[in-house]
């Protein structure tokens, strides 16, 4: 077996299925409120299967949990991780931002097993926490297929214990810094049902580590007036719907392109955009944006 180093280990349980990779899952074409993963990994020291969830608490916050069992190529071993994350998404892509920027924090745990370490009464296991910040931005290729490169650094601190029947144990601390590069290519498949592959490079410690990852991911979409462009302008020019009859003639007059949106996507719009107006009536709501644009209009 492969001399007792908490570093390994601990490095070993954040290369399967960099964090990054797992923000840039999780904001997938701003993805619905809950996103489920399932997949396998590989890379030259062990394969990876498991399964990942994301739920979007809002646009700007996202909590996960993955699991992976992991095994060992060059040695008799395996591991089970879990992984509560929390990520936080400060900077989103737009028109006028290229990026997506993130932060996040998460707490992983393992466990190994092998009948070397049975034999000799034995249970190893490491847990820590990973702070990791990071960029991508999402190409869209076609209505079906995005690109989104990306990177990120984390920031692992974690503790590996050896523990015997008897009660005696050995542990090792350490603290390490992991650089992660991927490029993940995702192909929706239908508007809940995705498929992606994720080549991606891991550098810590002076070593590099390639790797790959395939797999399938579920969705439950918010209605579509929400998962369309953040952008207002975007949005109007995306509808082909026009409506007469309004009661917003003095915005549709300062925003031509709003003939293509219904009074009430107009609003439901507004309320997207400014969070603040999302306990007005629509009364209240289109008073004041009526009263806003009337002022632009005499200008």
């Amino acid at each position: 077996m492969k001399k007792f180093s908490a570093i390994y280990y601990i490095w070993v349980f954040i290369v399967t299925f960099p964090i990054n990779a797992f923000a840039q899952l999780s904001y997938y074409r701003n993805q619905g409120d809950l996103v489920i993963i399932g997949g396998f990994s590989t890379n030259e020291t062990n394969n990876n299967i498991g399964g990942a969830l994301s739920y979007n608490i809002t646009p700007f916050f996202s909590v996960g949990f993955d699991f992976t069992h992991i095994s060992f190529k060059d040695v008799e071993l395996s591991a089970n991780r879990i992984l509560p994350t929390a990520l936080f998404y400060p900077i989103q892509q737009s028109k006028k931002v290229p990026l997506t920027a993130y932060a996040q924090a998460a707490y992983f745990h393992g466990s190994f097993s092998s009948s070397e370490l049975d034999n000799l009464g034995l249970s190893l296991s490491s847990d820590g926490f990973n702070f990791g910040f990071g960029l991508f931005t999402e190409q869209m290729v076609s209505e079906i297929f995005s690109i989104i490169p990306g990177g990120g650094v984390d920031f692992i601190t974690g503790k590996t214990k050896l523990k015997d029947d008897l009660g005696n144990s050995l542990s090792e601390n350490s603290t390490t810094t992991i650089f992660n590069l991927n490029t993940m290519f995702v192909l929706g498949a239908s508007d809940n049902v995705f498929i992606y592959a994720l080549p991606n490079l891991s550098i810590a410690e002076g070593k590099t580590t390639p790797g790959i990852s395939f797999g399938l991911g579920f969705r439950n979409r918010k209605p579509s007036i929400q998962t369309k462009s953040r952008d207002l302008d975007q949005d109007l020019s995306d509808l082909e719907i026009e409506d007469p009859v309004t009661k917003l003639p003095n915005f549709r007059t300062a925003v031509p392109t709003a003939k293509k949106y219904t009074d009430e996507e107009l609003l439901g719009l507004f309320r997207k955009k400014y969070p603040s107006l999302k306990q007005k009536s629509d009364d209240q709501l289109i008073e004041l944006i009526e009263k806003k644009y009337k002022t632009k209009n005499q200008n």
